[in-house]
């Protein structure tokens, strides 16, 4: 198991909150995956998990699209978990740290849909994420 290097606690989204909060995608430079999964999110990265693979180290963006706002993170691939015999993948995204003021929107923007009171579950410790 790899050392938890995370610099922010992750945060799940209230239940049943994915679904009014809007419309989550990663894009690469060729095609958008809407995101199936928000597992958890912090000022730094996410969990998701979408129907595409990534190889680690992929330069992607993170889009958050709901009726008020359209907010675009660049971000790393930093683990990619697929589930055999699916297109079915669990994904660590690291968002760029130069674009702060992207990354305090997004959460500031999901905060009435994020749950404080708990830590999200986790699937085996990856590195920061």
């Amino acid at each position: 198991m790899a050392i938890e290097r995370r610099k922010h606690a992750r945060k799940s989204l209230r239940q049943g909150a994915e679904a009014e909060a809007g419309t989550f995608y990663v894009e690469d430079n060729k095609k958008s995956y809407k995101i199936k999964g928000l597992r958890d999110i912090s000022l730094t990265g996410a969990g998701i998990s979408l129907m595409k693979s990534f190889k680690v180290g992929e330069q992607v963006s993170f889009k958050y699209e709901s009726s008020d706002n359209l907010i675009t993170i660049p971000g790393t691939v930093v683990w990619c978990d697929r589930r055999p015999g699916t297109r079915a993948c669990k994904v660590g995204l690291r968002f760029d740290p130069s674009d702060k003021a992207s990354n305090i929107l997004l959460f500031m923007t999901l905060r009435k849909h994020i749950d404080f009171s708990s830590s999200p579950e986790h699937t085996p410790q990856r590195a920061d994420a």
